[in-house]
């Protein structure tokens, strides 16, 4: 069961890191002249993502109280 928490833990991990790897490629876009349609769809996409990297992050710190 330990090990199946820690691969869960990394597999969390992982899709955080990708989270903010997307997150930062975004946040270059905005500095970008586009549409005033393509700014919203922008600053949605960046919210949402921004809100699944936050869960993940909570995820990750409880799973890791599991295992201490």
């Amino acid at each position: 069961m330990k090990q199946k928490i820690k691969e869960l833990i990394q597999e969390h991990k992982e899709r955080k890191q990708e989270c903010f790897e997307q997150l930062q490629e975004l946040s270059k876009l905005s500095d970008t002249k586009i549409s005033k349609e393509e700014k919203e769809v922008l600053r949605t996409s960046m919210f949402y993502i921004s809100q699944e990297y936050d869960l993940r992050s909570v995820f990750v710190s409880e799973l890791e109280s599991l295992i201490v």
